[in-house]
């Protein structure tokens, strides 16, 4: 009798010992797994030693998560495209939408708060530092986070002096209508749409000030614009129209990148803290005796200043979408540019010459005028978020 109690004891005891053993080696696989997750979220490159051989295959690689790089990822993961596709962006999370934290007012970060624009442009360690006066944002979302959020469509003159068949006013046109969503009343609402992703709104708050002010410029003789998105009214005075959405900044990154991550993992990624520094490149000759170039190579390092190397597939395609000075920044570093240019600053001889390359950068500049309001005019801004 005895001797069977000891044998169920020892039965019972190896019994909770490999089951203990089994819950622990599928804990380890787990967090592995998850581990690894991690790893190729953040650093991709550590551990693909190819964009087609490996842990994943692209079609696009997308350098730069601002306005215009989450317009490019959104719509070529989308359902009508259906491309693999992988962003990498310099920088972290931003808006709330993109699991920013810098947390400004409840829920919303310094982001999304439209009032704080001019505040989140001045924090350094969300910027490029440029020197100067150049304020660049290294953020997903890019300067589309800190800018004044006002939507102002080129005219059909700027596309028509581009003269490019390819890009006329009607499609341009097109494409706007096609983003927009318009939330707003009156006669000029047949200039907008309605149904497109982003937010197009009319001033929600108007004060006093802003009423004397255009009071003013109507008496001086100053013409009203309705709408300046309207081509025969952009110039003269009115309200302008913003991209916020129920007192929310209405970023690209949030209102098309981060809806596309949710809706398509499968196809689109995103790896942030990843800065490209150089691309490998090929140069060849088309059909018709123009350049043509081929990346085959991306170096950069990650958020801990650890380098890296990735090998491009032939048939994936890379798009800079850096901004208007870092993408010609990246161009020239990788040798495309103005032969002078490049000697001048020791980047040896161009892979490829294009002597526009870092030069014709158009800016719109701006004169602020400050007045004086006596008696002293007050407005409590923060009243609409009550």
């Amino acid at each position: 009798r005895r001797r069977r109690r000891r044998r169920r004891r020892q039965s019972l005891i190896e019994g909770y010992q490999l089951r203990w053993l089994v819950r622990g080696t599928i804990l380890a696989v787990m967090l592995l797994v998850v581990a690894g997750v991690v790893a190729m979220f953040m650093y991709p490159a550590e551990l693909c030693r190819s964009l087609a051989v490996g842990c994943r295959s692209f079609d696009y690689v997308i350098i730069g998560a601002g306005p215009a790089g989450s317009v490019v990822a959104h719509h070529l993961s989308s359902d009508a495209v259906r491309a693999r596709v992988l962003v990498l962006e310099a920088g972290g999370p931003s808006q709330r939408a993109t699991g920013g934290s810098d947390f400004l007012y409840n829920n919303l970060t310094v982001f999304d708060v439209p009032l704080a624009w001019s505040y989140v442009a001045h924090l350094g360690q969300y910027h490029w530092d440029m020197g100067g006066d150049a304020i660049i944002a290294k953020v997903v979302g890019g300067c589309g986070v800190h800018n004044a959020m006002l939507y102002v469509r080129a005219l059909p003159e700027n596309i028509e002096s581009w003269n490019m068949s390819e890009w006329q006013w009607k499609d341009i046109y097109d494409q706007y209508l096609a983003l927009e969503h318009f939330q707003g009343s009156g006669e000029t609402t047949k200039w907008h749409s309605m149904g497109g992703p982003m937010m197009t709104s009319a001033p929600i708050f108007k004060d006093l000030l802003g009423k004397k002010f255009l009071e003013t410029t109507k008496n001086l003789g100053m013409p009203f614009s309705r709408d300046f998105n309207i081509p025969n009214e952009r110039v003269g005075a009115g309200y302008y129209h913003f991209n916020i959405r129920h007192g929310v900044r209405d970023g690209a990154a949030a209102t098309l990148l981060t809806p596309a991550l949710a809706a398509n993992p499968h196809r689109l990624s995103l790896s942030m803290f990843t800065l490209v520094e150089h691309l490998g490149l090929e140069a060849t000759v088309g059909k018709h005796g123009e350049p043509v170039v081929r990346v085959n190579e991306v170096r950069g390092v990650d958020r801990k200043g650890r380098p890296w190397t990735q090998t491009i597939d032939p048939q994936t395609r890379v798009i800079l979408t850096a901004g208007a000075i870092n993408t010609p920044t990246l161009l020239m570093k990788s040798g495309i540019g103005r032969r002078q240019d490049l000697l001048d600053v020791g980047l040896g001889e161009p892979v490829v010459e294009l002597p526009d390359v870092g030069h014709k950068l158009q800016d719109h500049p701006a004169v602020g005028l400050v007045f004086q309001v006596n008696p002293p005019l007050v407005a409590d801004m923060a009243s609409i978020y009550r």
